[in-house]
């Protein structure tokens, strides 16, 4: 027997054992220290086989390798007002800050003169806004001053030429002439044009040769010919109407004598503009007009002209309710609240939320802190009323689980801990055997921190919440192991045998229990590996690499320390108390004085068909719910209430939360967007709205941006004169490298992974599908969070069914080995199956009825597959104790009941430190942590006190002669029943 040959060589070689347990730890000491390199808060959907949202994601990677930020930091500020003078100053002056600070890294870079990156706020884009406006103003005023001095200059010049040459008209001409030829040799077609008009100017001069009130008045002569040339010239071919307007205004206001006056001529440019443009704003309209000919500037310098004027001058002099050009409806409503009192800052950063620099550290975690303690210093400053900040996004959310998973640690541990201490104590009546099984699972939990690194580096990040998950459940299932080898220990000395005897039968008989169990356990968390949802794979990589390291050391390590230590473990109760206290034990058994469990044991193997019956009458609507429950995939609405999240909470009310998490349509359309000429082509542009708006026309959908809704809303693309260079500029942003890919982002009005969101995706991809089809469209793709989620939970349920038939498949295999029964494997199955249907409803019950948490969609998969293997400990414990009193002869019902009452304590105990040690998560920050702490204690508790104790000795009494029933190879009980020879009792050292 292979556990009989493993205790001979711990007793043989106990020494060598602890050796080399010492060297792994050493040598694994380098990688644990450096564990929370690997760490992650941001639980990823990706794995498994390509899915829809895989395949958009991939062509986003391609098509658009810059499109959407790496990191995005979102600042959520609420207000009594946030479009006030008050909140202007803050955010104007975070903006100036945030980007001065050499402390906050990795910032997107800005392209001039298009749409801001790095830091967006709605002064940022009222700023982008104006910027565009005034510089189109400016040129537009110009304009109209040098039209002025278009219809007057050459009347003028032609007047006084002819006045000074005493009315020769020939020089005038001439003059006139060379004027005009100057001009075409820099700019031809203001020189055809100012010829065309001064041979109007010629012909209504000369039209007026024979008037004699005209010969006595040059200028009125002058004035007349230049007003009748403009009528004529507007009448033109080609002429646009904006500029006939302009020149016959012109023509109108001015003359010969006002033309040069700046002041009338700065007048009639700002009063033109201001009519048609609706501006009433004048002080701003001769502000733009103070800054000059700005057309005739270097580039870099009629930028900083203009971002100066704005940024200095108009900005602080308004707010966005108030300025001249106010921001489009639409593209307001995606920035500030519909009520006014919600607003959205946009930091992106060109690294990953988890990046880690070669110094080991992160920084946009680095980052948040910072725009944190900018914003807390800026608060002191500037006293904007009911002012509350939150700073959220990746990064944010990520670090704030971090820490808040920090602090849950340190609070499980306090509590767990001393627990543990107490429970052991009590059980032991010893102070210092608590300290052999914490001492175990310390080396367990240390050498699983390597294990979390391996995984974490070679294979994915490993969450938080694994790493807290793991503790607890070291703390329960390294303790039980531990412990079911001391306590066995314990009892072969009451019953008189010597420390290598008693060392030789725990490991030989609790070895093969606890290698069961744990073979168990690992086969459950291990069937967590084939999940496509990232968290669960490596929750199970690295949870059923830790219970095999806590199998080890309880198999190995902690029967050495016996060896090496003997009774002396059990002090003070130990030498002649141990004696006394062992004396009475078996005396009082002998005289047929027998505890609870004795005559549990009874009951159940007299009420054996009641106590059946009842379990499945209270089964039927446990599994009702387990089955029917309708559960969430909102990982955010069961994350700790810290400022990052609170923050999605408050985006959520103004805008919906998808604005953080978004999500997008790929599409791939059959011909180019944009044409050879530059333009965008029409018709593709069609196609594309059609899908936006058939996108934005759900209402579940609150935005959608594209090529056709570059800022949120639809702009007048069927023609092109309607779109300025900017506009352009942003719709080639949602366009690919091939020229055929189509990007659309779009904004939920739920959280991006609420059951709400979730479950809207396959009504989104019916609508863009329909509304792609027949329309030059070869491909259309969802992907992005919600999507994503969506598609890992459609994978997470067919591979449920999966990971059932591996886990029920593998612990069966390994009971029929174990215990040598087809049937008892399938009792203890079915067993467990009720402890799992009775916690899960307890746990919705209270969760989600009482409280109104909701049931991670994860909770049911983790629940039934770790209580397969943990809840199956305390089954194995008794079956093959069962087993073991079988083997020495006894009846069924007499090993049942003996099994019963010699492990009940033991069992109970195990299951009070497991039940604890793992329920202390529901003190978590984390619902999802409190759900699974509160349904796993629940189950295991429930499992040791009921189901072990009553049903398992009922079903087994029912079976009666089938319970060891096996094909011939298999059969190990039953075949030859006989006695074990009596063992030697050895000298109690």
């Amino acid at each position: 027997m292979i556990f009989g040959r493993l205790a001979d060589f711990i007793v043989k070689r106990h020494k060598w054992v602890l050796a080399a347990w010492i060297v792994v730890f050493v040598l694994c000491s380098p990688v644990i220290a450096r564990v929370g390199e690997v760490l992650t808060a941001q639980q990823d959907t990706g794995g498994g086989a390509p899915t829809e949202s895989d395949r958009a994601a991939d062509i986003i990677d391609k098509q658009f390798p810059r499109a959407i930020s790496n990191s995005t930091m979102l600042v959520v500020f609420v207000a009594e007002n946030v479009s006030g003078n008050k909140t202007r100053d803050f955010l104007l002056d975070l903006e100036n800050r945030t980007i001065r600070n050499d402390d906050i890294r990795y910032f997107e870079n800005n392209t001039p003169g298009e749409f801001p990156r790095d830091f967006v706020s709605v002064y940022t884009v009222q700023r982008f806004i104006l910027v565009q406006a005034v510089e189109g103003m400016n040129s537009g005023m110009h304009q109209m001053a040098a039209t002025v001095q278009l219809v007057w200059g050459i009347p003028a010049q032609y007047l006084g030429v002819y006045a000074a040459t005493m009315g020769n008209e020939t020089e005038s001409e001439r003059q006139v002439n060379a004027t005009i030829q100057a001009t075409a040799a820099q700019d031809p077609a203001t020189g055809a044009m100012l010829a065309g008009y001064f041979a109007l100017f010629r012909q209504g001069w000369q039209a007026s040769a024979d008037n004699l009130t005209q010969l006595a008045n040059p200028q009125l002569r002058a004035e007349l010919a230049a007003r009748s040339a403009v009528q004529s010239y507007v009448q033109g071919p080609g002429i646009p109407a904006a500029q006939a307007g302009l020149m016959l205004a012109a023509a109108g206001s001015f003359n010969i004598g006002t033309f040069m006056d700046p002041l009338l001529v700065q007048e009639f440019a700002v009063g033109a503009l201001a009519r048609s443009a609706n501006i009433t704003d004048l002080a701003f309209l001769n502000g733009v007009y103070a800054l000059g000919d700005l057309s005739r500037q270097p580039a870099a310098n009629r930028t900083a002209a203009i971002e100066g004027y704005v940024r200095g001058t108009v900005l602080p002099g308004g707010t966005i309710d108030t300025y001249p050009v106010r921001l489009p409806a639409d593209m307001r409503s995606s920035l500030v609240s519909g009520d006014g009192t919600v607003t959205l800052v946009t930091l992106s950063f060109t690294k990953g939320d988890e990046y880690t620099d070669a110094e080991g550290k992160r920084p946009n975690h680095d980052n948040v802190v910072e725009v944190r303690k900018l914003i807390s210093e800026l608060k002191g400053k500037h006293a904007v009323p009911g002012l509350r900040t939150y700073v959220s996004g990746g990064a944010a959310i990520s670090m704030d689980i971090m820490e808040t998973m920090s602090d849950d640690f340190a609070l499980i541990e306090f509590v767990t801990v001393p627990m543990l201490i107490i429970l052991m104590g009590l059980f032991f009546r010893s102070v210092l055997t608590p300290v052999l099984p914490l001492g175990a699972v310390g080396t367990a939990l240390g050498l699983s921190q390597a294990v979390i690194f391996l995984v974490g580096t070679y294979v994915a990040p490993v969450d938080t919440y694994t790493t807290t998950m793991l503790f607890s459940v070291l703390m329960g299932v390294g303790t039980d192991y531990s412990i079911f080898i001391v306590a066995r220990f314990r009892e072969e000395r009451i019953k008189g045998a010597g420390r290598e005897e008693a060392v030789r039968t725990s490991v030989t008989w609790a070895g093969e229990s606890i290698a069961t169990s744990g073979a168990t356990v690992m086969i459950a968390f291990m069937s967590l590996g084939i999940a496509s949802f990232e968290m669960v794979k490596i929750m199970g990589l690295v949870m059923g690499a830790a219970i095999l390291i806590a199998l080890l050391i309880s198999l190995t390590l902690v029967p050495s320390l016996l060896m090496l230590v003997g009774n002396r473990v059990f002090w003070p109760n130990n030498r002649d108390r141990f004696r006394r206290y062992s004396r009475r034990i078996m005396e009082r058994r002998g005289a047929g004085q027998h505890g609870y469990f004795y005559r549990a044991a009874r009951f159940s193997v007299r009420n054996a068909r009641w106590i059946v019956a009842a379990a499945v009458l209270v089964s039927i609507p446990t599994t009702y719910i387990f089955f029917t429950a309708e559960t969430s995939f909102d990982f955010i609405g069961t994350m700790p209430k810290v400022e990052s999240t609170r923050g999605m909470d408050a985006m959520t009310e103004g805008f919906g939360a998808g604005r953080i998490m978004p999500s997008y349509v790929v599409m791939v359309l059959r011909d180019p967007v944009i044409l050879p000429d530059g333009n965008f082509s029409v018709r593709e542009l069609g196609s594309i709205e059609n899908v936006s708006a058939a996108l934005d026309g759900r209402s579940t959908v609150r935005e959608v941006d594209g090529p056709t809704r570059p800022y949120g809303f639809k702009a007048g693309y069927e023609d092109p004169a309607n779109l300025s260079q900017n506009d352009l500029s942003k719709m080639r942003q949602f366009v690919g490298l091939d020229n055929r890919t189509v990007r659309l982002s779009f904004v939920l009005e739920a959280a991006p992974t609420s059951q709400e969101a979730v479950n809207s995706v396959p009504d989104l991809r019916e609508a863009v599908r329909d509304a792609a089809r027949g329309n030059g469209v070869e491909a259309v793709y969802l992907g992005g969070a919600t999507p994503g989620a969506y598609d890992a939970k459609v994978n997470l349920d067919r591979e449920f069914g999966q990971m059932q038939i591996i886990v029920v498949i593998g612990i069966f295999i390994v009971l029929v080995v174990v215990l040598g029964s087809l049937l008892l494997p399938v009792s203890a199955i079915l067993t467990i199956g009720l402890s799992i249907s009775w916690s899960f409803a307890a746990t919705f019950l209270i969760f989600h009825e009482w409280l109104g948490v909701p049931i991670l969609f994860l909770v049911p998969l983790i629940l039934f597959i770790v209580l397969m293997g943990l809840g199956m400990d305390y089954n194995i414990f008794i079956l093959t104790r069962i087993r073991e009193e079988v083997h020495k002869g006894k009846t069924d019902e007499e090993a049942i009941v003996d099994a019963v009452d010699w492990t009940g304590g033991i069992i109970t105990a195990l299951a009070v430190i497991m039940g604890g040690a793992i329920g202390v998560l529901v003190l978590s920050s984390a619902k999802m942590l409190a759900e699974f702490g509160f349904a796993i204690s629940f189950a295991i508790l429930l499992d040791a006190m009921v189901v072990r104790t009553y049903i398992v000795p009922a079903v087994m009494t029912l079976l009666g002669k089938w319970n060891w029933y096996a094909p011939g190879p298999l059969q190990r009980e039953r075949r030859e029943t006989k006695r074990a020879p009596a063992g030697k009792t050895e000298r109690m050292r």
